[in-house]
């Protein structure tokens, strides 16, 4: 008699048995889900790296002006004041007067 018995089948056997018949939808769902979650974490990073790029093209704007205006290489359009000038406001943007390697500071170079 136990041999004509058959098996009920819970929930989770009907649900697995719906993933393996449909595991491409399933997949193309979660493939879905993923790229809503990281999203956000891509606009982020992006917008750091923005901010980075930002920071670096003032830092080497500065440094060329410094170089400029310390070499008395001025010609053309460019004078000593003008230079003066947009070199402030490049201080005021963060652009930072460091002399050395890998951004030590004029500090670190006199402690050592």
């Amino acid at each position: 008699m136990d041999k004509f018995r058959v098996k009920r089948k819970t929930y989770d056997d009907k649900l697995q048995e719906n993933i393996k018949r449909h595991l491409n939808y399933f997949e193309n769902v979660q493939k879905v889900l993923d790229a809503h979650a990281t999203k956000p974490a891509k606009i982020t990073l992006r917008n750091q790296w923005l901010e980075k790029q930002k920071v670096n093209n003032y830092q080497n704007e500065y440094d060329r002006i410094r170089g400029i205006i310390e070499n008395n290489r001025v010609k053309g359009i460019n004078t000593i004041e003008g230079l003066n000038n947009r070199k402030k406001q490049l201080e005021l943007l963060g652009a930072l007067a460091v002399d050395g390697i890998a951004g030590k500071s004029d500090d670190y170079y006199k402690k050592v």
